[in-house]
């Protein structure tokens, strides 16, 4: 299990919004792209999100993603929300190289992010957002179970003090 915690580990995550930011990106950071809620539903409507609006800011997101797999950044995507979206986030900055995807403890879509990232075995790990470390011990609560493999279990933690949010 990966764990992310400022008692053990001095990565922080960044959150940037362009390749020009990652100067603010340090040896001992990881960059950070969130993905934002307010924006996906922005101009939702009774059924959920506008399809076109949320392409696009999705498309700019994940076209940082790939300008940082090219200059060979590692970084992060945090999704603070519960989405059938999550699906398609997660396969698209895979793809893109992402490090690492983060999802709130409490997430109702984190088990089959995780299921997903075995499925079809991303090299992105998935990351549930905590407290603090000691919410390790109820990782056994998180396990969610597959019948067909047993056990899902996710990759990691990692403290909410580490993400640096804008």
């Amino acid at each position: 299990m990966l764990i992310f915690s400022k008692i053990n580990n001095y990565k922080k995550f960044i959150e940037i919004d362009s390749i020009e930011e990652c100067d603010k990106v340090m040896a001992d950071c990881i960059a950070l792209i969130r993905i934002k809620s307010e924006i996906i539903y922005r101009n939702s409507n009774y059924f959920g999100y506008n399809e076109d609006d949320c392409k696009e800011y999705l498309e700019s997101c994940f076209k940082l993603g790939e300008e940082l797999k090219c200059n060979e950044v590692d970084y992060a995507v945090f999704v603070d929300f519960d989405a059938d979206l999550l699906h398609t986030i997660l396969l698209m900055f895979a793809q893109c190289g992402a490090s690492f995807f983060i999802m709130d403890k409490t997430n109702r879509y984190l088990h089959e992010a995780q299921a997903v990232a075995n499925q079809y075995l991303l090299d992105t790990k998935i990351l549930a957002l905590v407290e603090s470390y000691m919410d390790i011990r109820a990782t056994r609560n998180w396990c969610d179970l597959d019948v067909l493999n047993g056990a899902i279990v996710i990759d990691g933690i990692v403290e909410k003090d580490l993400l640096f949010l804008k």
